[in-house]
């Protein structure tokens, strides 16, 4: 079954990959061309005004680029290969286009199987092979059974043969078109979209949405995985499924795969993000770690920070569960671990890969720590642990918040001086100090607003004690407290207004200009509630290990957040995005105020 569902999904998508030349710099050459190749996504197929509407016209008019279109309706990879081994006057005009190019952007993929699986569909449907979509869209509509007898229809032999023998085709074919493009021109900047699924977000269509999901992302991850110096993915298929419109983004309500207007709008916006990291105007070049879901998007941080194997330890926290895995940065530093989430329901199938790529081949040897109680992770995953082979499993859980980080704390056998004190509710004020806490192997502690425990009094005893927060988090009876028991019996309180001015008045202090090369941009928690800090919280170790600092976002940034960006920040040139959601004219925005 698996097998079959991987075979159909260029039915569902339409494939693509980003290759960067490595030393490309955009605009460095005179050449000023754009060319677009591909297939019908690229001819703006069904829209009103392709002039407008079209994203390869919206590029063209947005880098002031002459647009030479060479793409077609239909196109597969067998005819753009025999195309650009053509000496007649079509592979001519294509070789020298591609010459002069300083941009050419690739949509392929979806043809090679597209043409022989819509008979295949108008057949189970008792369609003739010419019915027109409108007719498909009827016939589905009129026969409840209808999705069942295409399913069933795709599953036979002979339909698997065919569609390996087209995957294979294009499997052969597409490296050699891009390696001939690379010939004819190794300057040019080459973008060549990601998988999208058509049927997401369109309920009818539900269960096919459903049948190509897993399997859309497993090509992609196939793609991602496939990235090096001279080969990146433009995240088409996150930008289509995290889209807030609340608008289709293709013409699935008429059984037609092809993007509309506000789709080409999309795939517009992914390429730009792109161009406006390679202007020579802008020296801060903008990386995005962002998966679909906060899962994978912990994933891509991992496996960032950690080559196959080299990873000491795994930290899983629950998905929900920031409260409990705040302080659990400086353990991920000091144990050289990911921070990975886990549903309560068990790991998912891409987790548990992670943690088998991050371990290596001695994971039996390494630690699996879980943070928090069952409630928050149950024993299903540490019963899907053992079954991969983990034998090493510590669960470092209290019975609250407060507890919870004490015992991370006594994890730490780093012999350190400073701690950092944040309330029970003070989440964002515990991600605005998580990577500096990481990075000097601090602990985080969480104190009730209006007393300290005995067990916290013990263990911040004689250390430089800091309070990240205002008096709604942590009262002035706490600090006075904590003050009796500082090292020099003097407390800072590090404190704004709100969750973005204390950010700000937290990378002030801590972060100092010239020492910092980069900065990473993460959610607030103010929009979607406290939650949406988990992209922080998986992104903490890795800003802490390279000592740079969160910027906490959504929307706009604070007069605080702007300030300590342009006195502590300005001269990093890189802005690493984790997670999606965060305005784009804010990321543009700091990127303008750091140079």
């Amino acid at each position: 079954m698996k097998k079959f569902r991987l075979k159909i999904l260029s039915f569902v998508v339409a494939l693509c990959m980003t290759i960067l030349p490595l030393g490309s710099v955009w605009g460095a050459s005179p050449k000023s061309t754009y060319v677009a190749l591909g297939d019908s996504i690229s001819t703006g197929y069904l829209l009103s005004n392709v002039q407008k509407e079209c994203f390869a016209n919206q590029i063209a008019k947005y880098s002031g680029k002459t647009l030479i279109n060479l793409s077609q309706n239909g196109m597969k990879t067998s005819d753009m290969l025999s195309i650009l081994n053509s000496n007649d006057s079509q592979g001519t005009k294509y070789k020298n286009s591609i010459k002069d190019a300083d941009l050419i952007t690739i949509s392929m993929g979806g043809n090679n199987v597209l043409s022989p699986l819509m008979t295949i569909i108008k057949t189970s449907l008792g369609l003739s092979s010419d019915a027109t979509t409108e007719q498909v869209q009827a016939a589905i509509k009129n026969n409840p059974e209808a999705s069942s007898k295409i399913y069933l229809e795709l599953q036979k032999p002979q339909t698997l043969e065919i569609l390996n023998k087209e995957l294979q085709t294009f499997t052969t074919e597409y490296p050699q078109i891009i390696q001939k493009i690379k010939e004819l021109n190794s300057d040019a900047i080459i973008m060549v979209q990601t998988l999208y699924n058509p049927f997401f977000g369109a309920p009818q269509y539900k269960p096919l949405a459903d049948m190509a999901e897993p399997f859309v992302q497993l090509i992609n991850q196939v793609i991602t995985q496939s990235e090096n110096s001279s080969c990146k993915a433009i995240d088409v298929y996150t930008a289509f499924k995290t889209d807030t419109s609340g608008q289709l983004l293709t013409n699935i309500s008429k059984f037609d795969i092809h993007p509309n207007t506000a789709g080409h709008s999309v795939i517009f916006n992914t390429h730009k993000a792109v161009i406006d990291s390679m202007n020579p105007e802008n020296n801060v070049s903008i990386q995005v770690l962002a998966g679909d879901s906060r899962y994978t998007t912990a994933i891509k941080v991992s496996q960032e920070r950690f080559k196959d194997g080299e990873a000491k330890a795994v930290i899983l926290v629950g998905k929900d569960a920031v409260v409990d895995g705040l302080a659990a940065a400086p353990l991920a530093i000091q144990e050289q671990a990911p921070i990975l989430f886990a549903d309560i329901k068990g790991l998912s199938i891409e987790t548990i890969k992670e943690i088998k790529r991050a371990l290596g081949n001695n994971s039996s040897s390494k630690t699996i720590y879980l943070i928090g109680g069952e409630g928050r992770i149950s024993k299903l995953v540490e019963e899907q642990l053992k079954i991969e082979g983990i034998k090493l499993i510590d669960r470092i859980s209290g019975k609250d918040r407060y507890e919870t980080s004490i015992k991370i704390a006594k994890k730490l056998n780093y012999n350190y001086e400073q701690a950092f004190v944040v309330g029970g509710n003070g989440e964002a004020d515990a991600m605005s100090i998580s990577a500096k806490a990481a990075e000097l192997k601090s602990p985080i502690v969480v104190v009730d607003k209006q007393s300290l425990n005995e067990e916290a009094k013990a263990l911040l005893a004689n250390k430089q004690i800091d309070i990240i927060g205002g008096v709604e988090s942590i009262s002035d009876k706490v600090k006075l407290e904590l003050q009796d028991i500082d090292l020099d019996k003097s407390i800072t309180r590090v404190a704004g207004t709100d969750r973005k001015s204390t950010n700000g008045m937290v990378i002030a202090k801590y972060y100092k200009i010239g020492t910092v090369t980069e900065v990473f941009v993460s959610k607030d928690g103010f929009v979607g509630g406290k939650d949406k800090l988990v992209d922080a919280l998986a992104a903490a170790p890795l800003a802490g290990s390279k000592g740079v600092p969160i910027i906490l976002t959504t929307g706009q940034i604070s007069k605080e957040q702007q300030q300590s960006i342009t006195s502590n920040l300005k001269g990093a040139t890189k802005l690493m995005q984790v997670g999606n959601g965060i305005n784009e004219k804010t990321i543009k925005m700091i990127s303008e105020l750091l140079q």
